[in-house]
């Protein structure tokens, strides 16, 4: 008896010893793992979640994961969907994708291309209807690789892009055809970031496939994964739920000053470009299947197609593009898909070396701490000379390649480009030629050299414009006081060109105001923006006339004093630089939006 119970002693013993062991091999195993950035996963939840209570002042809402193949390394909900009346992010809190619903657009071109429907070395054409594409310039073919790289060639479009009314278009091909962006760069040779693009290649997703867009998402992507509370419509009316919970969340800027709806919440008329909404964990489930490359959604042959790069960084060997998931570089490469709305911010990044992804989601729609400065605490710091030599950056005016050259809108692509920000500091870029111009390429979009008289043409032009008009309004104001004192001493003399000089101050600062007003209601569905360019090409040929008209009876007029004649000559000025203005960045073509 005695050596049975010493038996059973020993066994229980032996088997305590080997939990223990098995134990503490877990956690050494764990220790022994880490990320890129030298964190180990066992650090990783505690890591995050110190990050963010270094920021919780300036926090609202925040849903995030960090998971490998196999492991949730992290997962948190955090902070309010709406402040105010103090509710939580919870699983029911919906968020905007924004640029992120790209990946399912390029998703479903893999699937296209995987049955058969889509041929990445034939031109788009043969899957478009005969004459859709009337906006190409050049004969070369575009491929829906240029669609996925954005290397189509076509600028930015302006005009809604948002909208107030979501049935404005009937479909998706309505709202193409509305403004179809003009093709300012050769294909393959520039990546000028997309969104016309992007939907484009929705577009000709749907018709292969013989069914809208949205069905076909729902059908191949959200069903298979279960994702049940996704939207993706123009008005996310394909799920009821999802568009009656969106309306919960409560949107902020980054100082947690609230955000209207109005203003958070837009319809977008592009919708496969930057529709999607869903819950988080929606949002999740389509995030693991991108790392673990599910196959309810593609082979893995199809997937090992997708993750191979289709463009690179000048001649520098380094990926730049990977069927439409970007390359961005820190101790380790990661491919992925930022995405923003006016309300919500987000980035999904996937390090495939080591298997580790990662997924944050915030209600703030320019957030930056979320979705830029905490990735190197997952990925490690970036140092260009991990991947190559740094080359010289010629010295040259560059702008953003997303912009617009022609029509209407010439301008609004200028100073958006000049305005965007560049640090070769804190990313990967290199230098390539386009012809005689210098790019310098990066992700998303490149830089292109504009020449140096052209850019101190441009912003001179601007600039003497701006000068001109305050001293416009500043004689307007001394005109205007000056009748006042007129009429108390009842002075009644005629002075010649006044009318003139007067309505040659008003009529530019009515050009600019109209500008600025047709460019104010690209949001909305009125169309205002149409006639707004149409009054300013007909006040350009009055004040043209105006000119003409002032100058020749400013030469031969008699009775005009010398500070009159110096003053109208001022006014005429102005008139010459508001035509020039007009002319130059083409606010006449009301017919070319």
């Amino acid at each position: 008896m005695k050596k049975k119970i010493v038996a059973m002693q020993l066994s229980l013993l032996m088997i305590l010893l080997l939990i223990l062991t098995g134990a503490f091999g877990i956690q050494a195993y764990a220790a022994d793992r880490t990320l890129a950035s030298g964190l180990a996963y066992d650090q990783v939840d505690s890591a995050i979640k110190e990050f963010i209570d270094e920021r919780k002042e300036t926090t609202a809402g925040l849903a995030y994961i960090v998971f490998t193949e196999d492991e949730d390394l992290s997962r948190g909900l955090y902070g309010y969907q709406d402040i105010e009346n103090q509710i939580p992010v919870s699983e029911d809190t919906v968020f905007e994708w924004g640029s992120g619903s790209k990946v399912l657009i390029w998703v479903c071109v893999m699937q296209a291309y995987e049955r058969g429907l889509i041929d990445f070395d034939t031109d788009i054409n043969e899957y478009l209807p005969e004459g859709f594409l009337s906006n190409r310039k050049y004969d070369d073919k575009i491929t829906m690789i240029d669609l996925m790289n954005h290397s189509a060639g076509f600028q930015d479009v302006a005009a809604d892009l948002n909208i107030d009314d979501p049935t404005y278009f009937a479909n998706l091909e309505e709202a193409l055809s509305a403004h179809k962006p003009d093709q300012i760069y050769q294909p393959g040779t520039i990546n000028s970031y997309s969104n016309w693009g992007s939907a484009l290649a929705a577009y000709i997703v749907g018709r292969v496939n013989g069914m809208e867009y949205c069905d076909y998402v729902h059908k191949n992507i959200f069903e298979p994964l279960g994702m049940e509370h996704s939207a993706l419509y123009i008005d996310l009316s394909d799920n009821p739920w999802v568009q009656e919970n969106r309306k919960k969340l409560v949107s902020y800027n980054t100082d947690l000053s609230i955000k209207p709806y109005s203003a958070a919440f837009k319809y977008i008329a592009l919708y496969p470009a930057g529709r999607c909404a869903s819950t988080f964990g929606d949002y999740e489930k389509f995030a693991k299947a991108m790392l673990r490359e599910d196959e309810r959604i593609m082979s893995k042959k199809t997937w090992e197609e997708m993750y191979t790069p289709t463009d690179y960084f000048a001649d520098t060997g380094i990926p730049k593009n990977y069927h439409g998931l970007w390359g961005v570089y820190f101790a380790v490469p990661t491919i992925g898909h930022i995405g923003r709305t006016s309300g919500c911010s987000n980035y999904l990044l996937m390090d495939r070396q080591n298997k580790v992804a990662s997924l944050f989601v915030s209600n703030q729609g320019q957030d930056l701490e979320y979705t830029e400065n905490i990735r190197p605490l997952l990925y490690g710091d970036y140092s260009y000379s991990n991947y190559a030599t740094m080359p010289d950056l010629p010295k040259a005016s560059y702008q953003n390649s997303t912009t617009i050259e022609n029509g209407a809108f010439k301008f609004y692509g200028f100073y958006a480009g000049i305005l965007t920000p560049f640090n070769v500091d804190n990313e990967f870029w290199a230098v390539s030629k386009m012809g005689d111009r210098t790019v310098v390429e990066r992700s998303y979009f490149d830089f292109a050299e504009e020449p140096a008289g052209k850019m101190a043409f441009e912003v001179g032009l601007v600039l003497i414009m701006a000068i001109l008009a305050l001293i416009g309004i500043v004689s307007l104001i001394c005109r205007l006081i000056l009748c006042l004192i007129r009429l108390v001493k009842r002075d009644k003399t005629k002075r010649k060109l006044a009318l003139w000089s007067t309505v040659g101050c008003i009529l530019p600062l009515c050009s600019v105001l109209l500008y600025f007003y047709a460019q104010s209601s690209l949001k909305t569905t009125s169309n205002h923006y149409v006639w707004a360019f149409a009054v300013i090409a007909i006040l350009a040929l009055i004040m043209i006339g105006m000119i003409i008209y002032g100058c020749m009876k400013n030469i031969s007029a008699d009775g005009i004093t010398k500070s009159q004649k110096v003053y109208n000559f001022f006014v005429a000025v102005l008139l010459v630089v508001a035509v020039a203005f007009v002319c130059y960045w083409q606010m006449f073509m009301f017919w070319k939006i």
